[in-house]
């Protein structure tokens, strides 16, 4: 058993993707485990032993379900190989080459905070989608210290609750129950689930051994538990919800007076039993508007005073449920209350919304408005400790040591971002990178990832979809933004925003109600985007001002990704994906700037269990005839042909799914792929590498893979849960600019030559310096200065697309570029043909 719990974690995990289990049969066999459904209704695994991998008589083991539980069984292994290790990345490869590095955006979506009561400089933090993390120094800095397991498609761990019993740490989380005996270092499985995630943990304070866990799945699926109840320490868990309408349970909160006493809030009302759950629960929901439950507090001082947390507002009652008030403040009627976002304590309530942070110190009868030093003002967590008050937003922790008068962000150490998109300013400053993350908008990097600032947009969106610069405006940005409503937390707007200031404003663009996963600007006329929506593809010829939709042909509706020939283009290509007709699912192409599409999807899998899903397109910029395709449920497979025929390159199937491909433009012959594992091919695809170096397992997975375009050694991954990491690819000798770096100056004939719309200009240096490239027509005129930066020794290119210093395009003819470095200068001419 020791040293197979990864593999073990994983059988489960492609259990539950894949629905191999019926009633409570056998369902695999794995190492001599036994894997079984059980216990009650809930679809969680025990571990049941074959053979003599567990004697009868071992500690743990229950003679009467034959299965072994971990918290009893554990201790007799000593050297047991934790299940999480405390840092996902080797720390000795972080400073080398070839191996991949955290390098920010510093924040996360902190969901629930917890402070350890006997020192209360260790603090812990739980991360949507990004695990568990600690402080030691009451904040100021964090550690990852704990799950990340990608057990859902899209996301790493989403920790829901934290509890702290006997110098034990709990956590509830979407792969179930956790818990650590070295405050948060490593962590093991306690009970595991494979439907939905546990939201609440709440633990007996006389007696430890007695806790409480709830069950959320996201629908009205009544044969699961809601309430699951031990009074062994999990040795043994058993459903305790009979009389709960709804098994939807977001929140437990346990009486600080009678620990006998709980209330369950779910998605049908609030609960409370009055024994633990022997004699089952009672409805106290009586007459509020809004049954749907997500935050519940109970007043310090007098227990029959509770506060209920919904998508709208805040409830308030002072006889144990009977009558309900709605106290709600005026300046946030209508807002979502996060589940850790009610507190009270010392006569103060605090609300924390999805826009905003109140503070009440009238009971609820007036409300201030308390965000001042908030960069991102989605509020996850709140925890009190006098005048100290510990908040989690969407991009992190802030602390306030003046009652929430003013907050400081301590987020050095978080790399817990969901990224949504990622994009870099290839033509303007190619050392720039922006992020779009979940929640808190958009960051960006002037430096290739050392350094990131968040962009204070006036309205940071909710989440960003997509991204696209301006080829010769890096001031002109594009998104697709899914954001919440501000007349109704309720209600969701999405579509392409605009803006003209590098992201601090955004204006709206003739196209919305559609969710946005792709935006493409024509190379050749930057005034014509594409957009592939949840509704087809659609298309403008006036920087997005009007929109028309363009799916003649496309026989399904939501397109996943967009692909423009760099060398003509009319040529698009579109990747669908969730279709209705499966026999349809796939690639579509077009030749006429999709006015009609075609159905190029020969040589892709059969159209069944989304395996035609398609994720990403990459097309090779020297040979636009060879294209790769990212399906998500899959592998990768590659045309040489324009789509016509595609074949396998890289099969990808059961939990390694593909989510990004790209090719590195300065040698097409590399490819790289980000999903669950990283690979890389540097023969075009026909054989593969897994790229981890430096990675552990679990570290969320890759949303968009990319090549640094400045310099091609670097390559950055997008992920969902862990930020951006970045690889530097140890340099081959053509390219190291070190010991072998050239011996002499040159400029390169450019490629490809003739050229429409762009082209790559290559030159080497071999001393540091001023480097300028210039462009000049046949009469001598200055047309663009392309570059005029200083540059190490070693090899360069920099691209031009075929655009003046004012950003026109320029006419067709000949036309001569010019290096000038040092006393070195040499000149050579290129043809651009429209």
């Amino acid at each position: 058993m020791p040293g197979k719990i990864d593999s073990l974690i994983w059988a489960a995990i492609v259990t539950a993707v894949f629905g191999q289990f019926t009633g409570d049969e056998l369902l695999a066999q794995d190492h001599g485990i036994v894997w079984q459904k059980g216990p009650g209704r809930m679809a969680i695994l025990s571990f049941k032993f074959a053979g003599d991998r567990m004697p009868d008589n071992s500690p743990g083991y229950d003679h009467v379900l034959q299965t072994v539980t971990w918290k009893k069984w554990n201790p007799i292994h000593r050297n047991h190989v934790s299940l999480y290790p405390d840092n996902y990345f080797d720390p000795e490869l972080e400073s080398k080459g070839n191996s991949w590095q955290r390098v920010g955006p510093e924040g996360g979506v902190v969901s629930v905070i917890k402070t350890y009561d006997q020192d209360t400089s260790i603090i812990f933090a739980g991360t949507v989608d990004g695990g568990f993390y600690k402080s030691v120094d009451g904040g100021r800095s964090w550690q990852l210290k704990g799950a990340n397991e990608s057990i859902q498609i899209g996301s790493g761990e989403f920790i829901t609750d934290i509890e702290i019993a006997e110098n034990t740490v709990y956590s509830t989380g979407t792969s179930g129950l956790l818990w650590s005996r070295d405050l948060g270092e490593s962590w093991e499985p306690l009970l595991i689930t494979l439907s939905g995630q546990l939201t609440a943990i709440e633990i007996n304070p006389q007696d430890t051994e007695i806790m409480y866990i709830g069950h959320y799945t996201g629908g009205g699926i009544p044969d699961f538990v809601g309430v699951l109840k031990t009074v062994d320490g999990g040795m043994n868990w058993r459903a305790v919800d009979d009389g709960l309408v709804s098994r939807n349970v977001t929140n437990l909160v346990m009486s600080t007076k009678s620990p006998e006493v709980l209330y369950a809030a779910t998605l049908g009302g609030i609960f409370v039993t009055m024994d633990g759950g022997a004699s089952g629960w009672k409805d106290i929901s009586g007459n509020l508007a809004d049954r749907e439950i997500y935050a519940f507090h109970i007043d310090q001082a007098h227990d029959s005073t509770l506060y209920a947390g919904t998508r709208t507002g805040i409830f308030k009652t002072s006889n144990f449920g009977h009558t309900w008030v709605d106290i709600t403040g005026e300046n946030f009627k209508s807002r979502f209350i996060s589940r850790k976002g009610l507190a009270e304590a010392y006569n103060i309530v605090w609300a924390g919304t999805d826009r905003g942070l109140y503070r009440s110190s009238d009971s609820g009868r007036t409300w201030q408005e308390k965000t001042n030093g908030l960069t991102n003002t989605s509020i996850g967590a709140i925890e009190i400790n006098q005048d100290n008050i510990k908040l989690g937003t969407a991009d992190g922790f802030y602390r306030s040591t003046n009652s929430g008068e003013s907050w400081q962000k301590s987020s050095r150490g978080f790399t817990a971002f969901d990224v949504e998109a990622m994009v870099f300013d290839t033509n303007v400053n190619p050392t720039r990178v922006l992020v779009g993350v979940r929640g808190a908008g958009l960051y960006t990097s002037d430096d290739a990832g050392e350094h990131w600032r968040d962009i204070e947009t006036e309205e940071a969106p909710f989440f960003t979809t997509a991204l696209a610069i301006h080829p010769d405006s890096g001031q002109i940005l594009y998104a697709g933004v899914i954001q919440y409503a501000r007349d109704d937390g309720a209600t969701i707007v999405s579509g392409v925003y605009r803006s003209t200031d590098a992201g601090k404003t955004w204006g709206k663009t003739g196209l919305e109600g559609s969710v946005i996963d792709a935006i493409a600007i024509d190379p050749a006329s930057a005034q014509t985007l594409y957009a592939g929506t949840s509704n087809g593809v659609y298309k403008s010829t006036d920087a997005g001002v009007t929109w028309l939709r363009k799916s003649d042909g496309i026989a399904v509706e939501y397109i996943r990704c967009l692909a423009i020939d760099p060398q003509d283009p009319n040529t698009v290509y579109a990747g669908a994906m969730f279709g209705i007709i499966d026999s349809k699912l796939g690639i579509y192409k077009s030749t006429n700037g999709g006015e009609l599409w075609q159905y190029q999807s020969n040589g892709l899998p059969l159209a069944s269990a989304g395996r035609r899903d398609v994720e990403e397109i990459c097309i090779n910029p020297l040979n636009p005839q060879t294209i790769y395709a990212c399906l998500v449920f899959d592998g990768i497979y590659k045309t040489t042909n324009g789509g016509r025929n595609w074949q396998k390159v890289l099969e990808l199937r059961n939990i390694d799914y593909p989510f990004s491909i790209t090719i590195d433009p300065h040698d097409t012959n590399r490819v790289y792929v980000g999903g669950v594992k990283i690979y890389k091919s540097d023969n075009a695809g026909q054989t593969w590498q897994e790229m981890m170096e430096g990675l552990r397992e679990n570290y969320g997975h890759v949303k968009a893979i990319r090549v640094d375009p400045n310099d091609p050694r670097r390559i950055y991954a997008a992920t969902y849960g862990f930020g951006v990491l970045r690889y530097y690819r140890t340099a081959t000798a053509v390219e190291e600019p070190g010991a072998s770096a050239p011996n002499a100056f040159a400029l390169h004939q450019n490629y490809p030559n003739p050229f429409n719309p762009g082209t790559t200009i290559e030159f080497q240096t071999n001393q540091a310096g001023r480097v300028a490239i210039r462009i000049y027509d046949v009469h001598g005129r200055l047309v663009r200065a392309l570059l005029d930066e200083h540059k190490p020794a070693g090899e360069f290119s920099v691209p031009w697309n075929g655009r003046d210093d004012a950003g026109q395009r320029v006419a067709s003819g000949i036309y001569v570029y010019r290096l000038t470095a040092g006393n070195f200068t040499e000149a050579k001419k290129m043809v651009l043909l429209q």
